[in-house]
């Protein structure tokens, strides 16, 4: 496979807010999708053998886009200047890979956004 045949090798990340209402533009670089699950070490007592290794609540990591200063800056500032986080219903979001073609790599769909 050469690397004109990978779709991955150059992405850049559309980003938008509440089903369309607020596109904010594409990004270069998306940082922190991810979560984790922590662990909760639970032992038996009077057995000794093995410690119960327990799924606790999951984590989910905050996420970091970066960009050049560029037309779609203004369209942060707006969509910050129009939603105040924290203070009325949290939002939908939904993060989407393009090559430089535009062909959707992956799509991530978020609920609960502040």
């Amino acid at each position: 496979m050469s690397i004109a045949d990978d779709p991955a090798v150059t992405v850049c990340f559309a980003v938008t807010i509440d089903n369309d209402n607020y596109n904010l533009g594409l990004f270069n670089t998306c940082d922190g999708l991810g979560c984790e699950v922590t662990v909760e070490p639970r032992q038996e007592g009077g057995n000794n053998d093995f410690i119960y290794q327990l799924p606790g609540p999951i984590k989910y990591t905050n996420i970091k886009f970066t960009r050049p200063l560029n037309a779609d800056s203004a369209k942060v500032a707006a969509w910050m200047a129009n939603t105040r986080p924290g203070m009325g219903p949290r939002c939908t979001a939904v993060i989407q890979a393009l090559t430089l073609d535009g062909t959707v790599v992956c799509s991530w769909s978020l609920r609960e956004v502040i």
